[in-house]
């Protein structure tokens, strides 16, 4: 069994939803947003312009994540090359409370820091960007123990 952000159709493999994420733009805790608290989104053009400008954090140079959650909010590609690059979204959220830049992260990951004002908030899209996180396993271990157990661990979840 494998933990799985995408279905690839194959008839012998049957997925599980395990949960959706949301993902939300943060930034420093110090970090002073140029742009009106009440701005519609409907016009974030100079939100993603002064957002071009900083520095990002990211898990690989494509920029992954923020590339989906950019192209999701604004409808075009982002054009930023991120200034450091660490592969373990727990660690992006520690450099980003540490004022190292920002980045995109699920919000399973910085709720409670930005409930505790160690990260601001700069943009949760009113349209949410999701992405669903699935268990795959061949649909003939399903009867198997180990799959059951954890069906049922991750229904409590």
């Amino acid at each position: 069994m494998v933990i799985a952000t995408q279905k690839i159709t194959l008839s012998d493999i049957e997925y599980e939803l395990l949960f959706e994420e949301n993902f939300w733009l943060v930034g420093p805790p110090n970090i002073a947003i140029p742009i009106a608290e009440g701005i519609s989104q409907a016009d974030l053009n100079p939100l993603s312009q002064w957002l071009l400008t900083l520095p990002w954090i990211a898990c690989s140079e494509e920029l992954p994540i923020a590339r989906r959650f950019w192209r999701a909010v604004f409808g075009r590609r982002i054009d930023v090359h991120p200034k450091l690059i660490i592969p373990d979204l727990r660690a992006i959220g520690q450099a980003v409370v540490l004022g190292f830049g920002l980045s995109v992260l699920p919000d399973y990951l910085c709720a409670d820091l930005v409930t505790e004002n160690c990260l601001t908030l700069v943009l949760k899209p009113m349209q949410a960007v999701t992405n669903r996180i699935w268990l795959a396993f061949r649909k003939s271990e399903r009867p198997l123990p180990k799959i059951k157990r954890m069906l049922e661990f991750c229904k409590f979840q």
